[in-house]
């Protein structure tokens, strides 16, 4: 199934990758400045990027939301002096850079170069925006009758910017909208929706670390951000459900969508409650009944939660599942099997009646 799926699986890291920035670049690419061959576009591009960005901080009418994810205002300022005191030797320079950095200005020049050359990645290679022709295509063309320097986002660059993120990432972004509704909370968002998406696209490419899966939500959330996808209730905006809508694919992924994580959130919930009691009650019993080797019962715990083996045993398969080697290192001790018949609680395949966390920071 995963063939089929609009998604997005690779996004750079650590830029935030302002998805408005694929404008400037197809305006570049529509103008005189940009080269005839594909292999030259980075440095040319590199070189536009710094002077149109260096003339935006100067009026300092730069809106804050359109900042993040580019290169700082002193990084720009460094990258420029280095242009223009390079001047007939910029692409040998930049050629013995991008081999070795030896310095604090070189390091700065090569975080601009490679920023400007994951913009172009973004515009050609991820929304197939332009070809190696630089021929560009029809949202390409609109973008470019935008105008070049604006200090907002303007309604018609949301709107394509909107279309071509659906066309590329439908399956994860919708989600992602509607999994924001649900909880205000990162961490949540991200035990709803990867397991979401592995669970109902039988995708098995996210099921990485949570540092690895908490890159591919910020790029995510950077662009919900810059378009202003959500309302002040975290509701999609009548706009853009308005172009779901329209699209019967599109309007299938919400729905389907909104009824699976509502059930999930509903369910995760339940699972956060008691996550937040066993862990304080945990953190008060370690203080004063842990054993030599630092265990905690078990029974003990469960007995000040006020709940059943059963139901227990249930919360304590699924805070292994989703803490152990994520926010905890989890262990597990049965050391007095030959004197205690109590019942064992089975976490992680291990059976036993204590427990031991060590938070991962």
């Amino acid at each position: 199934m995963s063939g089929s799926l609009k998604i997005i699986y690779s996004l750079h890291r650590p830029l935030s990758e302002p998805i408005w920035i694929c404008k400037w670049v197809c305006q570049f690419i529509n103008s005189k400045e940009c080269p005839k061959n594909i292999s030259l576009l980075p440095i040319s591009f590199y070189k536009f990027l710094v002077k149109k960005l260096a003339s935006l901080y100067a009026k300092g009418k730069f809106l804050p939301v359109m900042q993040k994810g580019l290169p700082s205002e002193f990084a720009i300022k460094t990258n420029l002096e280095f242009i223009q005191s390079n001047n007939g030797i910029l692409d040998s320079k930049l050629h013995a850079i991008l081999c070795k950095r030896n310095n604090n200005v070189e390091r700065t020049v090569y975080s601009v170069y490679k920023a400007a050359s994951y913009y172009i990645n973004l515009t050609y290679r991820t929304f197939d925006l332009f070809d190696n022709k630089f021929n560009l295509r029809t949202e390409g063309k609109e973008l470019t009758k935008i105008p070049k320097y604006p200090y907002s986002i303007s309604a018609k660059t949301k709107a394509i910017l909107f279309k071509l993120i659906l066309e590329k990432d439908a399956n994860f972004f919708i989600p992602l909208c509607i999994a924001l509704k649900l909880t205000n909370s990162k961490y949540e968002v991200l035990n709803l929706l990867f397991p979401f998406i592995r669970n109902s696209y039988e995708v098995i490419k996210f099921d990485y670390s949570r540092s690895s899966n908490v890159n591919y939500i910020d790029v995510r959330l950077a662009w919900i951000e810059e378009l202003n996808v959500l309302d002040k209730n975290r509701h999609i905006r009548r706009s853009f459900l308005n172009y779901i809508d329209s699209n019967e694919e599109y309007r299938n992924i919400y729905h389907t969508s909104k009824l699976a994580l509502t059930a999930v959130h509903s369910q995760a919930v339940t699972y956060y409650k008691l996550r937040k009691d066993f862990i304080n009650l945990y953190m008060t019993v370690s203080k004063t009944e842990s054993n030599a080797d630092g265990f905690v019962s078990l029974y003990k715990i469960m007995k000040e939660m006020h709940i059943g083996y059963v139901r227990f045993q249930k919360f304590l398969s699924l805070f292994y599942k989703y803490e152990h080697r994520e926010s905890y290192h989890i262990f597990v001790s049965n050391v007095i099997a030959s004197i205690d018949r109590r019942k064992r609680f089975n976490i992680g395949g291990t059976e036993g009646l204590y427990i031991k966390l060590a938070k991962i920071k």
